[in-house]
């Protein structure tokens, strides 16, 4: 089946792209009429491009695999320069020609996106984040407490990109499902780095230490609900009532003991227990979809195969159960499988911050702003959002979702360097040239 990701069916509220005569974070006008529907943050829409997301793909291809690379994350401590944006080079270091008046080195200033002056897309002269539209949607959308613990884990540790969190506003309409893969192949010490000791992690090691991460950002977002299971056990519901420190220990007592010696299963059957999901989540239009996150390490093969999982996938209904396939291996064979998954409506599959972040700059160039927060966001929104699904595909981003994705305003000559490197890259990885 020849599929692109630029021909997915994803849902109308998540594909926000703008008019050029509308700013992209303006609100409906005043009448209350505005030329294309609106999301649920109340952004006009309109379909994309897809002339540019329809390049032939090479199914084989995953770059963010190769053998011998060595995986690794970049959360504590930082990989890049002090002088440098976590995750990306500076704008100005890769285009001084662009930037003669600032001097070295130079660091982004604040996201923009000021209302005053829609001849730019929404995009003012660098007002600060208090200011900015997106941080209005934000602050609607969580509470104070919840808006600090945001921009705590955003802006702490885990660094970058904290002028996207208003997107992870739309968790909230979703059930959430983590199924960690505790079978016997999970003991491979081929996981990624350890950036704290610097030794390298089991795959079930490198599972739970990066759920753990994503335990922090997701215990300040009201979902519908949490669940955790592995192949050998479903753990209780998390219960989300409490504070959000209660309710990310919860969820990492069940990793701990996942990740117990001697915890292991002796088969991989992972169909068995996303088919279960699938079905609930479909079963009544009343309840909840849920969105599904796969620890993996492998193909299944108990009670299913990849090729029943392939049909799972297509026969399910993608808006109620979108997927995440978290790839805990560096060996490409054990995870072949998910690529042709993710040729599936509402299915994204991620990989260690390292690898991630090189299989975006060979699709988008290295000034593209992959940051730990972006890489963050990626997980937990990629199945739902493909302004995050799109950045390690053959995929050109329009301009105003280049600025979001920079969180500044982007001179024209910026944007088309960029979008010239991007087809360069991706022309010579699919074998064509681009017009």
């Amino acid at each position: 089946m020849d599929t692109t990701k630029g021909q997915q069916s994803i849902p109308v509220n998540h594909q926000a792209t703008y008019p050029q005569s509308q700013s992209p974070f303006s609100p409906p006008d005043a009448n209350g009429d505005n030329s294309a529907p609106a999301n649920s943050f109340g952004y006009a829409l309109r379909s994309r491009d897809v002339g540019m997301q329809n390049m032939p793909q090479a199914r084989d291809y995953r770059a963010n695999v190769v053998s011998n690379q060595q995986r690794s994350v970049a959360f504590l401590p930082a990989s890049l320069p002090p002088s440098l944006p976590q995750g990306a080079a500076s704008a100005a270091t890769v285009y001084p020609q662009l930037y003669p008046d600032l001097p070295p080195p130079y660091r982004d200033l604040p996201p923009p996106y000021s209302r005053v002056n829609n001849q730019h897309g929404g995009f003012g002269t660098q007002p600060s984040m208090a200011n900015s539209y997106p941080m209005q949607r934000f602050e609607q959308a969580f509470t104070p407490e919840q808006q600090r613990g945001i921009k705590d884990v955003l802006g702490g540790p885990i660094s970058g990109s904290t002028w996207l969190a208003y997107r992870l506003a739309d968790l909230k309409n979703y059930k959430i499902h983590f199924i960690i893969d505790n079978s016997i192949s999970m003991n491979e010490r081929d996981g990624m780095v350890n950036p704290e000791t610097g030794t390298r992690m089991s795959r079930l090691q490198e599972a739970t230490y990066r759920l753990e991460n994503v335990a922090d950002l997701l215990a300040y977002i009201p979902v519908k609900g949490i669940n955790i299971q592995s192949f050998s056990k479903k753990f209780p519901p998390i219960d989300i009532r409490g504070t959000p420190a209660e309710t990310s220990a919860q969820i990492k007592r069940c990793l701990r003991e996942i990740g117990s010696v001697g915890n292991r299963h002796n088969s991989t059957p992972l169909f068995r227990d996303m088919r279960e999901i699938i079905r609930e989540s479909e079963r009544s239009v009343q309840s909840p979809p849920s969105i599904i996150y796969v620890f993996n390490d492998g193909e299944p093969n108990d009670g299913g195969t990849k090729e029943d999982i392939y049909q799972l996938l297509k026969d399910r209904k993608a808006e109620r159960s979108p997927v995440c396939l978290v790839a805990c291996t560096s060996t490409p064979s054990a995870i072949e499988w998910m690529d042709e998954a993710d040729e599936q409506p509402n299915v994204h599959v991620v990989d260690d911050f390292e690898s991630e972040r090189q299989q975006v700059w060979e699709h988008q160039g290295e000034t593209f702003p992959f940051t730990e927060g972006f890489y963050l966001m990626s997980t937990l929104l990629g199945p739902i959002d493909p302004l995050f699904d799109k950045a390690d595909e053959n995929h050109i981003f329009d301009l105003a979702d280049y600025q979001e994705i920079c969180g500044r305003k982007i001179p024209p000559e910026e944007y088309e360097l960029y979008k010239q490197e991007a087809e360069r890259l991706q022309g010579k990885y699919y074998g064509c040239s681009i017009l």
